[in-house]
């Protein structure tokens, strides 16, 4: 059965293309060891050029020891010419050691020109090996392709991953957004109600825009006082837990949860168990600190009653205040022989519903041509007042 009948086309190319890939590497690996095969040889040469080369060395050395010698036994006209015999020798052997680096590097150079002989040839064999399968140039033009073309799907992929991301970040602005404007919207709605309240002022007496001010003035100092009542509340809060940690870690606190629960100890109760408590069986340095504690405690205690009737003492200032506050009101009510406004925001937000702001046209409700008129009518009859005053 034909692999070609079976396979796909691009799985067949691929086939081929990793089947000579892999003959490619295995003639590389043979070349190489043939190549290491040769070295190795040539490695064996020049050790016995270095061999013959020392022998030679030393066939001279004792040429060159027995001349000395005889040298010094001659006569002098001879110690004048000593040297003569060994000159020929050691130019013939520098001659015949430039013959050999010459034939070696010449050796070197053919060895060079036919490994790339050889590397040609051997890709000229590769590609008429893949020339009968039906991978031909053609074939890896289209590989070149589909690897381009994977490419681009991967940057395609990439691209389409960074959009998706860009239009998650532009739907959460749009959401903020809308959020804004929902708000914007109630807002907006919520002060021209204000304003029609304030401009017809047929239930009440005319608000005065001061007392606005004051009140948003003291409901401002109001939420601030409350955030810093909890502020200090949540600091002392972790103060205790973390003083109570550091207690249990050192083991010096061991509550008796058990028995003492349910019960609470008033001031006196205490000061009355630090007075009637000994020392007698303690020692003296223990006695001391234990007696400074009592009086810390002691002086807290004081220190907490006096607090504590202080609290008192404002508390039923702050009644009476509150009574006085009323009577007054109440007197003011029957001298104006109207109602009193204490706070004019909820006068002006008088039947009004914020389920109105989706329905209601807010440019509709009030025209700005009707306001401007109104309010420049106010400020008139302000200044006759003022006036008059």
């Amino acid at each position: 059965m034909d692999i070609e009948s079976v396979l796909p086309r691009h799985i067949f190319y691929l086939y081929g293309l990793y089947y000579y890939k892999n003959l490619t590497l295995k003639r590389q690996l043979e070349s190489k060891s043939e190549a290491l095969l040769i070295l190795n040889k040539e490695l064996a040469e020049c050790r016995s050029e270095r061999d013959q080369f020392k022998l030679m060395a030393e066939k001279l050395q004792e040429k060159c020891s027995t001349l000395k010698k005889n040298s010094f036994k001659e006569s002098s006209l001879f110690n004048d010419n000593y040297d003569e015999p060994i000159s020929p020798t050691s130019s013939d052997s520098k001659d015949v050691n430039r013959s050999l680096k010459f034939e070696v590097d010449c050796l070197r150079q053919k060895l060079r020109d036919a490994l790339g002989d050889v590397k040609a040839l051997r890709n000229q064999l590769n590609e008429q090996k893949l020339m009968p399968v039906g991978i031909d140039s053609l074939s890896l033009k289209h590989l070149d392709k589909q690897e381009a073309l994977v490419k681009q799907i991967e940057a395609m992929h990439k691209l389409k991953n960074q959009l998706e991301i860009d239009l998650q970040s532009v739907i959460d602005e749009k959401e903020e957004l809308i959020t804004q404007r929902d708000a914007y919207k109630c807002k907006v709605h919520r002060l021209n109600h204000e304003f029609s309240v304030l401009l017809k002022s047929s239930n009440h007496s005319v608000i005065d825009i001061d007392s606005l001010i004051m009140e948003n003035r003291f409901l401002q100092e109001h939420l601030q006082q409350a955030q810093e009542e909890i502020n200090l509340v949540n600091q002392t809060s972790n103060r205790y837990k973390s003083l109570l940690e550091k207690k249990h870690n050192k083991g010096a606190i061991k509550l008796a949860l058990e028995n003492l629960s349910g019960i609470s100890l008033s001031p006196e109760q205490v000061q009355e168990l630090f007075e009637t408590n000994s020392t007698e069986q303690i020692p003296n340095s223990v006695a001391a600190t234990i007696s400074d504690l009592k009086f810390m405690c002691l002086a807290l205690l004081e220190y907490s009653n006096d607090k504590i009737l202080a609290l008192s003492h404002q508390k039923r200032a702050n009644r009476i205040l509150a009574a006085q506050i009323c009577e007054l009101e109440h007197r003011v009510e029957n001298l104006q022989g109207s109602q009193l406004v204490m706070f004019p925001s909820q006068v002006l937000l008088e039947g009004y519903l914020d389920s109105d702001v989706k329905g209601s046209n807010i440019s509709k409700q009030c025209s700005t041509d009707s306001l401007d008129d109104k309010i420049e009518k106010e400020d008139k009859c302000k200044k006759e007042d003022l006036s008059e005053k």
